[in-house]
This record gives C-alpha cells, sequence and structure tokens, in this order.
C-alpha cells in the first residue's frame, strides 16, 4: 500500500478542490495583444471551469472547484492526474477554445504534501500541444487541497495569508512569483 509516514491511500470517498486564484502573464491569443482566460480542471473523469475572463493577460478569478469522488479504489486515485488548463475562450460561435498552457500534478503527490494540498502556489503553465509555443506561457496562482476517508479540512486565514504574501512580494521588489512552486507538467 502506498504511504509515508503515517499517511496512506485508502478506499473511500475523496473530496478535490481547486482554488483557482489568479493568472500573470498570459501568452495573447487575441489580436490586440490580450486573450479571454478560462480555466478547465480536469480530475477522476470530471471537468469543471471558470467564468471567461475578457481581454487581459493579467486577472484575477478567485473560483473553488470542488470535485466529489464517490469509492474511489486506491489504484484509482493512485493514478489520477490533476489538470489544469488555461485556454482562450473563443467567442465566435463553431471555434473552439485555444490552449494558452497548462499545470498537471498527480493526486498522490498533493496528498502525501502538508495537510494534503498545495497552498497558494504559483505554477508555470506550459503549452505541450502546440510546438511554437515553447516555454513558459504564463502563471497561475492555485491551491488544491484533497481529502480523504476521516480527513479534516485545513482551514486557513486568508486575510492574514494576503497580508503575508503582500509583505513578502515587497520585499521581492513587487514580485511574489517568487513563491512560484517546483511543480511543473
Amino acid at each position: 500500500k502506498a504511504s509515508i509516514g503515517n499517511m496512506e491511500i485508502k478506499d473511500g470517498d475523496y473530496q478535490v478542490q481547486v482554488h483557482l486564484i489568479e493568472a500573470r502573464d498570459l501568452a495573447a491569443k487575441n489580436y490586440d495583444g490580450t486573450s479571454d482566460p478560462v480555466v478547465y480542471v480536469e480530475c477522476f473523469d470530471q471537468k469543471q471551469n471558470t467564468k471567461v475572463i475578457y481581454s487581459t493577460i493579467t486577472c484575477v478569478f478567485d473560483e473553488v472547484l470542488i470535485f466529489n469522488v464517490k469509492k474511489c479504489a486506491k489504484e484509482t486515485f493512485e493514478d489520477a492526474i490533476i489538470k489544469v488548463t488555461v485556454m482562450d475562450a473563443n467567442s465566435v460561435p463553431g471555434l473552439k477554445n485555444t490552449e494558452i498552457g497548462a499545470f498537471a500534478t498527480d493526486a498522490t503527490s498533493v496528498y502525501f504534501s502538508k495537510d494534503h494540498e498545495i497552498y497558494r502556489t504559483w505554477v508555470a503553465l506550459l503549452d505541450d500541444d502546440n510546438p511554437e509555443d515553447t516555454g513558459v506561457q504564463g502563471y497561475l496562482k492555485l491551491s488544491i487541497q484533497i481529502l480523504g476517508p476521516g480527513d479534516k479540512l485545513k482551514v486557513h486565514d486568508e486575510e492574514e495569508e494576503a497580508r503575508k504574501e503582500k509583505e513578502s512580494s515587497k520585499r521581492n521588489g513587487g514580485d511574489d512569483l517568487s513563491s512560484m512552486g517546483a511543480y511543473t507538467l
């Protein structure tokens, strides 16, 4: 069985909470040098998305998407990937959205992290589907928390965390991207 310390993955009900906080420096997909970002999250054969924010390359989403996974087998959990994709919404009927960039992590590494979460972390967005778009296509700040059988939700003091981030940003010359995690696709 998979375990680190006293943590183990059990069969049962799980909940994945993905807090999409903000995006910065997204690649422009529109002719006017902006994009119309919308974030899609896929995990455990479920898919949800945020609202579209028009004409920007930097924006705040502040949306929490919740995925309930009933009677999840340990093996299914161990194979699960959480994929977060930022798309440029296409307002022309019939044309599909264009990928700006994506980030993915496996559920096990999130679950075995402190408090079963990645908390308020900047991740780099990469576009592996388009060979012309090499390198980082923008940044997304997010939290992912996974609760399994018997787990308790870690409650953070959002105001205190925001204050600390603001102070850290000032120390780093206004760049809080320095908190970027080592999470990559």
